[in-house]
């Protein structure tokens, strides 16, 4: 009950006799209402300021371990990076020796500089928020294999080159005559004038005669397409062989003809057998090469029997 500045405050117990009043003034209810306040509020503020800690703690400790993790993958790509470092400069060395195999001119370090330098560009922006160390670490890391990267596709496009050159090679020196038409044969006549064993009279012989026995394989001396197969005057049994580039064998005087016009042969395979047709003193294989449609003296065409031609 209020009265005045006082307010009367009646406390009700197990029966009528034990009510008690309390007067009390207004000023004091107020403010032991207004400490009660601030008593529940701390309280309340305590409370969430500690489970606000402890979450902070745990959050700070699990992010120390993924530190700790990161730290050890940074010291693992470290190590990764030195050794794709050695193995993309031996690379590099093995590349030049292959460029000079191929007979390639080097890449100048200009020009490797080029293919490499430039700008540190692809680093994640999200590096930032790592520890100044860690960030350093982890950019430098990132960079080099940038450069890598861009060395790799360098080296990609030599290889292309070198690969394109030694197959053009290959395809140049397997249509290239390189072996004797008939083994186990001997020279009878050789390229040049000489004098016409059936008139007498001096004449320009525009191959070689490799003399042997009847019925000897004769073998393509190149990889090429046969242009012509059959007889062919005083030649007798007659095949000519394009091999491109404007060089053609021709190989005459045989006894049978194990290919046609039209076929594709390649060096080593057994394209006829020797014999006597046409105008001949005796068994052999008249072998020719012409370049540009001129005849060449064949032996300078017939490597030695130790060097592999395939």
């Amino acid at each position: 009950m209020a009265n005045g500045r006082h307010v009367n405050i009646f406390v009700v117990g197990g029966g009528a006799a034990s009510i008690k009043r309390y007067r009390v003034s207004r000023l004091a209810l107020s403010l032991f209402c207004f400490a009660g306040f601030l008593l529940v509020s701390g309280i309340s503020l305590s409370l969430k300021l500690g489970l606000d800690a402890t979450r902070l703690h745990r959050r700070a400790s699990q992010l120390e371990k993924e530190n700790g993790v990161l730290r050890r993958k940074l010291l693992d790509l470290s190590l990764l990076v030195s050794d794709l470092k050695t193995s993309l400069e031996e690379n590099i060395q093995f590349e030049k020796q292959a460029r000079t195999l191929a007979g390639l001119d080097a890449i100048s370090d200009d020009v490797r500089l080029m293919g490499v330098g430039g700008p540190d560009i692809g680093v994640p922006d999200d590096l930032s928020v790592l520890d100044e160390a860690t960030s350093a670490s982890a950019r430098d890391y990132w960079n080099r294999l940038d450069e890598m990267q861009r060395q790799v596709q360098l080296e990609k496009r030599s290889y292309s080159e070198i690969l394109d050159r030694m197959t053009s090679q290959r395809d140049l020196l397997e249509h290239t005559p390189s072996i004797r038409p008939v083994e186990d044969a001997f020279v009878s006549s050789g390229f040049g004038r000489r004098e016409d064993p059936f008139t007498g009279s001096v004449s320009f012989h525009q191959g070689i005669d490799l003399c042997t026995t009847c019925g000897t394989p004769v073998l393509a001396t190149a990889n090429g397409k046969v242009v012509f197969s059959g007889p062919d005057g005083d030649y007798g049994l007659t095949l000519q062989i394009d091999h491109g580039r404007g060089v053609e064998t021709r190989y005459s005087h045989n006894e049978r003809l194990l290919v046609r016009a039209g076929q594709v042969v390649r060096r080593g395979q057994t394209i006829a057998q020797v014999g006597t047709s046409g105008r001949t003193t005796g068994p052999h294989v008249h072998y020719e090469i012409h370049v540009g449609g001129r005849p060449v003296d064949p032996t300078q065409y017939i490597l030695p029997d130790d060097v592999i031609v395939d």
